[in-house]
């Protein structure tokens, strides 16, 4: 499973590899979740989450790319981080114990 922020991409996604795709903002916790739901719902649970995110920008290296341009691109992949380990620590946390390491 999945997901973009356009329809268009994601029905592209589905079309070309034949696994599900849903419309998901990686930068919205809720949006996350419901990514994560639904891949429960449909395969039991989830062996593997890949952040992966990023937005399109020009091929040039970060330096390089203007200031806002740069921002976003660095905050998406920021947010993305932490919006999909919160979603999946949740998880973790409910299913198995996590043992602090000893002081």
């Amino acid at each position: 499973m999945v997901c973009g922020t356009g329809q268009a991409g994601v029905a592209g996604v589905t079309a070309e590899l034949g696994v599900p795709a849903l419309v998901a903002d990686v930068t919205d916790r809720a949006q996350v979740q419901a990514l994560w739901d639904e891949a429960v719902r449909r395969y039991g649970r989830v062996d593997i989450w890949v952040n992966n995110a990023g937005v399109t920008h020009q091929r040039v290296p970060l330096w390089r790319l203007p200031e806002p341009e740069a921002r976003t691109v660095t905050e998406v992949k920021r947010a993305c981080r932490l919006t999909t380990a919160r979603v999946a620590y949740r998880f973790a946390t409910a299913r198995f114990t996590v043992r602090r390491p000893r002081k």
